[in-house]
């Protein structure tokens, strides 16, 4: 008996198996990356004026401590060589008297290494005798917003 194959077009359904394990999704979502995006913006936006106020205090300390260094080396010279010893003091420079002989008699200390402080002496000209003494003044030395005066007595003692 031959019966007839009425469904031979009928296509048997496949079923899917479901994974054994869920595999994690690994990444970050939009969201979360936008969060930490602000976050680090928030961050800088309060970091930059603290290291720009950082950075100018660094110059300025930087400036003041290698002025009162050349004053007290020029104290120094004109006793122990017995002459006098000038430090000509413009705004943005000051020319220090070094030494005796041609080689390094003129050192020039420009204030754009110090994050462009700029000077203002209360004598343009300190020059230093044979005895130490020196014309006493105040030279401010400013950076950005802040200053520091630096005062020099008539026995060429320099301080803050």
């Amino acid at each position: 008996m031959n019966l007839p194959m009425a469904n031979t077009h009928f296509i048997t359904p496949t079923l899917r198996t479901p994974p054994e394990r869920w595999q994690a999704q690994t990444g970050f979502t939009l969201i979360e990356v936008m969060m930490v995006v602000a976050i680090a913006g928030i961050l800088v936006a309060i970091a930059v004026p603290s290291y720009s106020t950082w950075r100018q205090s660094l110059g300025l300390s930087a400036a003041t401590n290698t002025l009162m260094g050349h004053l007290k080396q020029a104290r120094h010279l004109a006793i122990s060589e017995n002459r006098s010893v000038k430090i000509v003091i413009t705004a943005h420079q000051y020319i220090f008297d070094s030494g005796s002989n041609s080689t390094n008699k003129n050192l020039t200390v420009s204030m754009a290494q110090f994050n462009n402080a700029t000077l203002a002496p209360s004598a343009g000209t300190f020059t230093f005798s044979s005895h130490g003494t020196v014309n006493a003044g105040n030279i401010v030395i400013t950076a950005g917003t802040t200053s520091k005066t630096l005062r020099i007595n008539f026995i060429g003692r320099a301080y803050l």
